[in-house]
């Protein structure tokens, strides 16, 4: 080979290597630096996957235990009622309704039924009372289920009859919101005092307006329910010592039958 043209190859190898590696290693930063960008991307739409799948599934997981629950609870209702074809139709779109334009759920509104349907309500009268329970319900902040709990109880332990729930409704209202008590205490209260107040001729407003006031004086719940029954006991049978006091007082507290009077003329 031309010694000349030996040193051209020589001198532009030397002046290619360096440039050739400087280049190469430009190329592995870039490569690197893809390679990072890959990994982000990738990171990043099993992010947004997560992100967006699991709310969704959270989602269905909780719809399907909704209506399991809904589904259960009016299995209940129609095991207590024995309610079929357009009956318990009519209680399962009410239920269905109410969970749509309401604050309580379908599912509570099958609890509330359950309740209803357990102090013997049946399909026609369970439909007609679910309204004045919801509106109990609202007015105490309670759940559906409770709220029927607490009014069937005071129903039948005072001895009131279905159709009046929504009266009875109406006075523990107006009870729980002008005085020192709640639904829950007026329930306590009621499952002491009621049998004894129905069996005394105690006129169910009466009872009720008593342990308002009670509670404004900080007597409620159980001990309100205990101190008034035992008042009424001794009004109706009183001990010696009791008819001194009455007498002292100047109180008359039965009528020439010897019936009780009404609490507020006593």
């Amino acid at each position: 080979m031309n010694v000349g043209i030996l040193l051209a190859i020589l001198r532009l190898r030397d002046e290619f290597s360096p440039a050739l590696a400087k280049a190469q290693a430009s190329m592995a930063r870039t490569g690197a630096k893809l390679k990072t960008l890959g990994e982000g991307m990738r990171n990043t739409g099993m992010s947004l996957t997560a992100g967006l799948t699991l709310p969704i599934v959270g989602l269905a997981a909780a719809a399907a235990v909704s209506f399991g629950s809904f589904e259960s609870g009016m299995n209940r209702v129609k095991a207590l009622t024995g309610a079929t074809g357009e009956a318990f139709a009519q209680m399962e779109d009410q239920a269905r309704t109410l969970g749509k334009t309401t604050q309580f759920s379908a599912s509570e509104a099958a609890g509330g039924m359950g309740f209803l349907a357990q102090a013997g309500f049946d399909a026609n009268k369970i439909v007609g009372a679910m309204p004045g329970v919801l509106e109990l319900a609202a007015s105490a902040q309670l759940d559906l289920a409770s709220a029927a709990d607490i009014t069937t109880n005071v129903l039948t332990g005072y001895g009131r009859t279905v159709e009046e729930i929504g009266k009875t409704n109406d006075i523990l209202v107006k009870a729980f919101t002008s005085a020192n008590t709640d639904l829950v205490q007026l329930g306590q209260a009621f499952k002491f005092v009621g049998p004894v107040a129905k069996a005394a001729g105690v006129r169910f407003e009466e009872t009720t307006a008593v342990l308002a006031l009670m509670g404004n004086a900080g007597i409620q719940a159980t001990m309100a329910g205990t101190a008034l029954r035992g008042a009424i006991v001794r009004l109706l049978n009183p001990t010696a010592q009791t008819r001194k006091a009455i007498a002292e007082l100047g109180l008359v507290t039965k009528d020439a039958q010897g019936q009780l009077l009404p609490m507020a003329d006593i």
